[in-house]
């Protein structure tokens, strides 16, 4: 049995894409050695009875607001019932940004504000030791009392000092994930934005704060889906990979050099296309780009901060 039961709950439509953020979580714990269960109840078919125990340390569940909650508060009940001394830790955006709201709920023990692989380590260790879970920064959590206490923010982490995605926790629905190609993955290689849209949960949960893996890793790392699970479709789903100019030439001329045989998509700020970012996009091989409009309107663009031109955009 796993020491740890992470679920990602099941969203209402028909894109499948690998739960990327307790992938991560995932190898930071495996990496302090928890044995980690990954459901993606998107695919997964699974009964709450077969993965968890009375040894069982804590179930985490992933949520983002809308939809998903339902899937997310069925499974939460459904542990509940199975053992009710099972802490359950909810994570993800929807517990970050409204953290008080989450924590309210009779089904939830835990939830966690902002990235979750440090604390996710930390609380595993806490709740294994039967320690205070208020020297665990960045959770809102409920003791015996119903009393609710928040230990204050975490500060945001290194990015680039995080192992990759626990792949191999979603080996057995590879086929789904890549896609209609065969070949396609959804991948990660930076996380949050320095700019203000007010629509945005990055002011929140990243704090407009932007870090990156550097080239030479995400290299690595893409050599490894390469080789390992023939990926050459790589859709990066980060916020804004292109925040550093610099640092993404440097990625595109090394993806040159190799001569790669990649095909890329990625999210693109419109005031960062120029003729030298055009010309990197070719070298790093990107076929495929998505910019946020958002309205042909100047003023609906300037109420929720976009801080883009009409003129820019035609």
């Amino acid at each position: 049995m796993s020491d740890i039961v992470l679920f990602y709950p099941q969203f209402q439509t028909k894109i499948i894409s690998p739960p990327l953020g307790i992938l991560f979580i995932t190898a930071v714990l495996e990496k302090h050695g928890y044995n980690v269960k990954v459901v993606d109840a998107n695919i997964d078919q699974f009964n709450i009875k077969d993965l968890i125990t009375e040894d069982t340390i804590l179930v985490g569940i992933s949520s983002m607001s809308g939809p998903q909650l339902k899937s997310a508060l069925k499974i939460a009940g459904e542990v509940r019932k199975q053992n009710p001394e099972i802490p359950i830790v909810w994570g993800g955006v929807h517990a970050s940004l409204m953290p008080k709201q989450t924590i309210s709920h009779v089904l939830v023990d835990v939830a966690v504000e902002g990235e979750g692989e440090q604390t996710m380590v930390e609380l595993a260790e806490t709740l294994k030791n039967k320690k205070d879970m208020r020297n665990v920064k960045g959770i809102y959590f409920k003791k015996a009392s119903r009393q609710v206490y928040y230990t204050g923010p975490r500060e945001l982490m290194d990015f680039n000092s995080i192992p990759a995605p626990a792949w191999s926790h979603i080996e057995h629905n590879l086929k789904t994930y890549l896609g209609i190609r065969g070949d396609r993955l959804m991948v990660q290689f930076s996380r949050g934005c320095p700019f203000r849209c007010s629509f945005c949960y990055n002011k929140t949960f990243n704090k407009r704060s932007f870090r990156a893996k550097t080239p030479d890793r995400i290299i690595e790392e893409m050599e490894y889906l390469i080789n390992k699970y023939n990926v050459r479709m790589f859709d990066i789903c980060d916020d804004n990979f292109i925040t550093y100019k610099k640092i993404f030439l440097n990625f595109a001329e090394k993806i040159e050099r190799k001569g790669l045989d990649v095909d890329l998509q990625l999210s693109i700020r419109l005031n960062y296309i120029d003729p030298e970012i055009v010309e990197g996009l070719k070298k790093a091989r990107v076929s495929t780009l998505f910019i946020g409009l958002e309205s042909g309107s100047q003023r609906i663009i300037d109420e929720i901060n976009k801080d883009i031109k009409i003129e820019r955009i035609k």
